[in-house]
């Protein structure tokens, strides 16, 4: 058993971050008879898991639904298609920023009804950005 300094330390974990992960149930953890924070090999590993999880960009609420059990797979594949879908909006605005750096930004037209966003969306449909 590890009281919470030792495992802030072997961690690189703040101990109010280990107090908020017992506190909001992702690491739930045994108490000493004094009320202290007791870190047992299964909390080290489902910490070792909390950690990882975060390494992938999990937020705490995903986080705790795979632990509680929700699908793994589901919950992974959800993070993946967000992920895909950010890429996918950053690429057209990488596009666009390439496109205002190589030919400045195009000339607005006073001719159509249309309104300043309306004449972006077909400039970049024309542009292909």
């Amino acid at each position: 058993m590890w009281k919470i300094d030792e495992v802030s330390k072997l961690s690189g974990v703040s101990k109010r971050t280990l107090q908020y992960y017992d506190d909001e149930g992702i690491l739930p953890v045994k108490r000493s008879k004094n009320n202290y924070r007791l870190y047992d090999d299964e909390t080290m590993e489902r910490l070792w898991e909390v950690l990882w999880y975060k390494e992938m960009g999990f937020d705490l609420k995903e986080i705790k639904q795979i632990l509680e059990g929700v699908k793994q797979e589901t919950v992974i594949e959800e993070k993946v298609n967000k992920i895909n879908h950010t890429i996918q909006v950053l690429e057209a605005q990488k596009k666009v920023i390439e496109y205002i750096q190589r030919y400045s930004i195009p000339v607005k037209s006073e001719k159509n009804n249309q309104t300043y966003k309306d004449q972006i969306k077909q400039i970049r449909k024309e542009k292909g950005m």
